[in-house]
């Protein structure tokens, strides 16, 4: 759908944090300040898959917006240089975003960003110092079936919107809809794609004296709302005498519907009959308001007693509360496929960076938690003896009401699942796995805090390979060393000092791990992991410590891979250990 009315932000950072706060309202949940207030946003889109799609203009940073999504299960934003205008998603889903560019020499223009492979690239509608690229305040665009763009846009003070397409042969020539095709000085501007196809501009605005003017609009200097039919010569038709257009959509047989207000009242009206006819919704002075798609609404609105919402039904439109929250003008919603509201709208409050909107997200969540595949690595700092400390770690992400707990099962040699733990609370759990022929299998499922229980995500069967210094895996180059004591895995030792000496590990597996010693004498060891260096390894420690896991590392998918050891020559105390090597395969 196409919401004109803003809502505040929903995302900001790059992985965001989940809901602080949850208040049961009417059927479903309150989820308070989403993310770090950093503006207000323009539009929200709802896919098909349930995800949120959000576009934001940024209070800290100038001429940028932002655009977010929770698509994956967890928040996440790209930033769009300038002011951001409207937002739609094409038919597989993928977003398309309107600003305007505006420069500090004065010039403005309109850009498109669309999704390509999860990065948003930029296009020129009309590029700065072009016509029609005056700096725009009102603007919308809709993608149609066949991937047809249509742009429309105009400033507040001017008496003309232009309109602009880009179809299989690129940009169409830019249209004005000036006084001559019957567009108002324009108030707000909306655009629809009806199901044939056809791109319909809607307007609202005053028209000027004398003016002429469509049918149902008055005849006299005052405001209304019109239709524009962008076919081959623009057909204007006039929905009503009304003050300003606040939303538009299409119902689910393909009607346009438009929600418009004044300073007392809000109307709806629709063109299902051929003929738009307009009807009251309610009488009351709003500061804003979305329609959902869908023949019933809702329609969503901000006034004295705070977020309310209004339903159509067969007697009439009912309304009902739905927080008591005031807000910042900034409101937005949609209907998902259940028929579920969501209701995003944002609350200004003072920050460091001065007066800007917190989010909060009316909606069901009935979404479960995305579950990653369990994984195994040895842990570092743990010494290995018959057994081995491993951390089964899984990743996990919920955008709405956050994780709340996992179930953890394994098998042993193939056996029947049993629970290590139903109470998790973190994305892991310590096992001690042993050495040898012995196979594991781990399985996981998550529980958000609204109840929804994900299906388990079972990983792969693996077993843990202890190999000693003297395993035809390691090839050893420069001077190495071999010490003989009991403490040490499997009695020996290999060891070096010199920067020039090395140690290479082959295998195939999902994770390696380095057995070592801790000892005052020690110093650092670098770690190259398929040809790239991570941090050096610290084995100088004060008290010694034997068969102690100093490095590991895991893969989710089985592969070969290359690890080199390399003593780091520090000085006074060089020598680093390689007393085993652990492999999981």
């Amino acid at each position: 759908m196409h919401t004109r009315a803003a809502v505040a932000v929903i995302a900001a950072i790059v992985a965001l944090q989940v809901p602080t706060a949850q208040i049961a309202i009417a059927g479903a949940t309150l989820w308070t300040k989403l993310v770090a207030p950093l503006g207000h946003v323009q539009a929200m889109e709802l896919a098909a898959d349930g995800s949120h799609h959000i576009l934001y203009r940024s209070e800290t940073t100038t001429y940028s917006s932002y655009y977010a999504t929770d698509r994956g299960g967890r928040w996440t934003t790209q930033p769009i240089f300038g002011d951001a205008l409207d937002l739609t998603l094409d038919t597989e889903g993928r977003a398309w975003v309107l600003v305007n560019v505006f420069q500090w020499a004065g010039d403005a223009g309109v850009r498109i960003y669309h999704d390509q492979a999860g990065t948003m690239v930029g296009e020129d509608v009309t590029a700065p110092g072009a016509p029609g690229s005056h700096r725009s305040d009102r603007g919308a665009l809709a993608v149609a079936g066949d991937g047809t763009v249509s742009v429309a846009w105009s400033a507040s003070d001017a008496a003309v919107t232009f309109y602009r397409a880009k179809g299989a042969g690129g940009w169409g020539d830019l249209v004005s809809l000036g006084a001559e095709n019957l567009a108002p000085r324009v108030r707000g501007v909306d655009l629809l794609v009806d199901q044939a196809d056809v791109p319909h501009v809607i307007v609202s605005g005053a028209f000027d004296a004398g003016a002429a003017r469509p049918e149902a609009c008055d005849s006299g200097p005052g405001a209304c709302t019109v239709d524009i039919a962008m076919t081959a010569t623009p057909a204007t038709t006039g929905i009503g005498h009304l003050a300003g257009l606040v939303d538009s959509d299409l119902d689910a047989q393909g009607n346009a519907v438009v929600v418009v207000r004044s300073d007392i009242d809000l109307a709806f009206a629709s063109n299902a009959g051929g003929t738009w006819a307009t009807e009251p919704v309610v009488s009351v002075n709003t500061s804003s308001a979305t329609v959902s798609a869908g023949p019933l609404g809702p329609v969503v609105f901000f006034d004295s007693s705070g977020l309310r919402r209004a339903d159509r039904g067969p007697g009439g439109w009912t309304v009902s509360p739905v927080t008591t929250l005031a807000s910042d003008q900034h409101s937005a919603g949609d209907v998902d496929t259940g028929g579920g509201s969501h209701i995003a709208f944002s609350r200004v409050s003072w920050h460091d960076e001065g007066y800007v909107g917190d989010v909060y997200l009316v909606a069901p969540d009935a979404k479960a938690p995305l579950i990653g595949e369990p994984r195994a690595t040895a842990r570092a700092g743990k010494v290995v003896g018959s057994t081995a400390s491993t951390r089964i770690s899984w990743s996990a992400s919920d955008a709405l009401s956050g994780l709340a707990r996992y179930q953890l099962q394994q098998s042993v040699n193939g056996g029947t699942w049993s629970t290590v733990s139903s109470t998790l609370t973190s994305a892991y759990a310590d096992r001690s796995l042993r050495p040898g022929s012995t196979t594991y299998r781990f399985r996981v499922r998550g529980w958000d805090a609204a109840g929804n229980v994900s299906a388990f995500v079972t990983g792969p069967t693996i077993t843990m390979r202890h190999l000693q210094e003297s395993s035809s895996a390691i090839t050893y180059s420069g001077t190495w060393a071999r010490s003989a004591k009991t403490a040490f895995s499997g009695g020996a030792v290999r060891y070096a000092a010199s920067k020039a000496a090395s140690a290479t590990i082959k295998f195939t597996g999902r994770g390696f791990s380095l057995v070592s010693t801790y000892a005052s004498s020690r110093g650092y060891i670098r770690v190259f992991v398929d040809g790239v260096e991570v941090p050096a390894v610290k084995l100088n420690r004060s008290s010694t410590t034997y068969r102690v896991v100093a490095y590991s590392i895991s893969w989710i998918t089985s592969a070969p891979h290359t690890i080199v050891l390399r003593p780091a020559g520090t000085a006074g105390h060089p020598r680093v250990d390689l007393d085993a090597i652990l492999v999981i395969k």
